[in-house]
């Protein structure tokens, strides 16, 4: 999937990723590659959250390369 970072928050080391379908927690142990920044268009896959209350999270998050 496509989206963009809303915000990442560096101290608690999670974010949220949205796009027109909604938006999505992700921590920074599933980013591959760089950390993205709020704003910044990601590319992604959802899964089961490490909450355990069967919401979807982002996970394999990586920065959109545009050529």
């Amino acid at each position: 999937m496509l989206g963009t970072v809303k915000f990442f928050d560096q101290g608690k080391y999670y974010g949220i990723v949205f796009n027109e379908a909604g938006g999505w927690f992700f921590h920074g142990s599933n980013c591959i590659g760089e950390v993205p920044k709020g704003g910044e268009e990601v590319e992604f896959w959802l899964a089961d959250g490490t909450r355990g209350d069967g919401r979807l999270a982002a996970v394999d998050v990586q920065r959109r390369v545009t050529a």
